[in-house]
């Protein structure tokens, strides 16, 4: 009898991190992919310099198993501008680290998420971006496979410089990015 409950018990709980997925009030499609989009009230006209074209198109290449796709920014459109990254479904590592109902974060899976962060960090210091620039428990995305992917990396500088010189304005609700 015991057994049969412990067996109802963690097929219980595998059911539950099977069947976990985030939340999503919206999405943009880029072509055939899903992207998650973070958008700023845009309030004047953004010019770039060849320095950040070339910065862009180098963030735009790179490609990793532990890093979520960067799509691009939308910009001059309206009034928004929007950094696009890929749609990672399963959670923030932040989301399942509070979790101490649903999930039981053991051994292993903290060894595995600090693995995927420490190779994606490493790939990342060795690309021409250099750095991440905004690292924490909300930018770590695990994705369906449990393979912890790093978003919104290299974008911080942009994003703050376009915050201080008042060309963007980010929403009220909004994590502070600087």
């Amino acid at each position: 009898m015991q057994r049969e409950l412990e067996r109802r018990d963690f097929s219980d709980k595998a059911a539950v991190l099977t069947s976990r997925r985030r939340a999503f009030n919206s999405y943009a499609l880029v072509g055939t992919q899903r992207a998650e989009l973070i958008a700023y009230k845009q309030i004047k006209k953004i010019n770039f310099a060849e320095v950040t074209l070339d910065y862009l198109y180098n963030l735009k290449q790179l490609q990793h198993d532990n890093l979520a796709k960067f799509f691009g920014i939308q910009l001059n459109d309206m009034d928004n501008l929007t950094v696009l990254h890929a749609l990672v479904e399963r959670g923030t590592l932040e989301e399942f680290y509070a979790d101490i109902d649903g999930f039981d974060m053991d051994e292993t899976f903290k060894s595995a998420f600090m693995r995927d962060i420490l190779k994606g960090l490493q790939y990342l210091h060795k690309s021409p971006v250099g750095y991440h620039g905004y690292l924490q428990a909300s930018t770590c995305l695990i994705d369906i496979n449990w393979v912890l992917k790093l978003t919104l990396y290299g974008v911080s500088n942009f994003i703050c410089d376009n915050l201080d010189t008042k060309s963007i304005k980010s929403d009220e609700h909004a994590a502070p990015l600087c």
